[in-house]
């Protein structure tokens, strides 16, 4: 499977673009040849109004400041646009998503306030769909030509000592998700919502 430029996975050869279904979550393995379609496709099927959610990594001070003992793992700081349109959702996409697809630490995601349906793209190609309307979304995946499998691997599945995983964030000093996060703050509602 072909993963995004801020990711190296070894063993890439053993992950396949397909999905499987565990109650109404599916979990996704998604080629960057259709991260896009991926995400526009949802984002059609949702009922507003919407919310956007984006998760980003503390700073070293901040998770020094938050973590309890060494064996703790890295926090998260998420943020949210709420009620927004569908329009609103695409421009934000149109205009930053290859910031977003350039980063490797972060995670992001579109969801529904009405329907409570949600995408959440995370590392190494993987996205998450909740959703009461699994039949819906499996038929949205199948016309993406994203196959099901009851046996999924994921990249985190190979990564051992001898062969991690590696992520990385590939943005210029200009336009990278900070600079988002100011814009959308200041001209599109975002907020600060918890530490994960």
């Amino acid at each position: 499977m072909n993963f995004l430029k801020c990711y190296n996975v070894k063993n890439n050869n053993q992950i396949k673009e397909s999905y499987n279904v565990e109650d109404r979550r599916i979990t996704i393995n998604i080629s960057k040849d259709k991260f896009d379609d991926l995400l526009y496709s949802f984002i059609e099927l949702l009922h507003e109004p919407c919310f956007f959610i984006l998760e980003v990594p503390l700073t070293l001070q901040e998770e020094k400041e938050t973590r309890k003992n060494h064996f703790d793992s890295f926090h998260y700081q998420t943020y949210y646009i709420d009620e927004i349109t569908k329009e609103k959702l695409k421009n934000i996409f149109n205009n930053y998503l290859n910031v977003f697809k350039n980063n490797g630490l972060i995670s992001f995601g579109v969801a529904s306030h009405i329907s409570h349906d949600e995408i959440f793209f995370t590392k190494y190609n993987i996205a998450y769909i909740y959703s009461n309307n699994i039949k819906k979304q499996s038929e949205m995946l199948s016309t993406l030509d994203i196959p099901q499998s009851n046996n999924l691997t994921t990249a985190w599945d190979t990564f051992t000592q001898n062969a991690p995983g590696e992520a990385f964030d590939l943005n210029s000093k200009e336009n990278n998700v900070d600079s988002f996060i100011n814009y959308a703050i200041n001209s599109l509602g975002m907020y600060k919502g918890e530490i994960r």
